[in-house]
């Protein structure tokens, strides 16, 4: 599908795929594009920002800008140069964006934790549950704030099942009622699940339908 428009000197914000220990390689800004092959050469903004890519590690490139879908695409680290502090990304993937959500959707009760990329640019640790799992969608809850736009990347395991990767943006938020509770729920779209969760989340859902 078609991607976002990108310049020279565009912010994108990068991120370890899967998410790691910590979000890191987050604010960047594009150096250069090339027409033909779609590579990417970006550096961090913040000049203190150490280069900590990892030739041919997988990576998210994220395109967040106010009023606009977010768009993200998996590339993979090609090169380093460390004098420039550039980084060199070979897209694995085509542009993604959200796909409208679907009615289906089971009870669920699953405990997470990931990290939750805001549309500011950076990103920190996040636990909290998922519940109301749909084959497009999924409640999250937690004790943290969320805002909307928010790109939610979690690890989740089903009761008797394996560990589930989950990456949802965060497009519907209610605030903590006056209570003992406290948790923010947050209404996400899926985005870029791999094939096989996609399978695994369409057998939980299929099963409580």
């Amino acid at each position: 599908m078609a991607g976002p428009r990108l310049l020279e000197a565009d912010r994108v914000l990068l991120v370890p795929d899967p998410p790691g220990a910590a979000p890191r390689l987050a604010e960047c800004r594009l150096v250069h594009l090339d027409p033909t092959s779609e590579r990417m050469v970006v550096t961090p903004i913040d000049a203190n920002e150490p280069l900590t890519a990892v030739i041919d590690a997988a990576v998210l490139v994220l395109v967040v800008r106010p009023g606009e879908p977010l768009f993200a695409r998996s590339c993979c680290v090609e090169a380093r140069l460390e004098a420039a502090r550039w980084v060199v990304l070979v897209p694995t993937g085509t542009w993604q964006r959200l796909e409208r959500r679907l009615v289906e959707r089971t009870i669920v009760t699953v405990p997470a934790e990931g990290h939750r990329y805001m549309t500011t640019g950076g990103g920190v640790a996040v636990r909290g549950t998922v519940r109301d799992l749909s084959m497009t969608g999924f409640c999250f809850e937690s004790e943290m704030s969320l805002a909307l736009g928010e790109l939610l990347l979690l690890e989740a395991r089903p009761p008797g099942d394996e560990m589930l990767r989950i990456r949802g943006q965060v497009v519907r938020i209610v605030r903590p009622q006056s209570g003992p509770t406290g948790l923010w729920q947050a209404g996400c779209q899926f985005w870029g699940v791999p094939l096989v969760d996609q399978e695994r989340i369409a057998l939980v859902v299929s099963a409580s339908i």
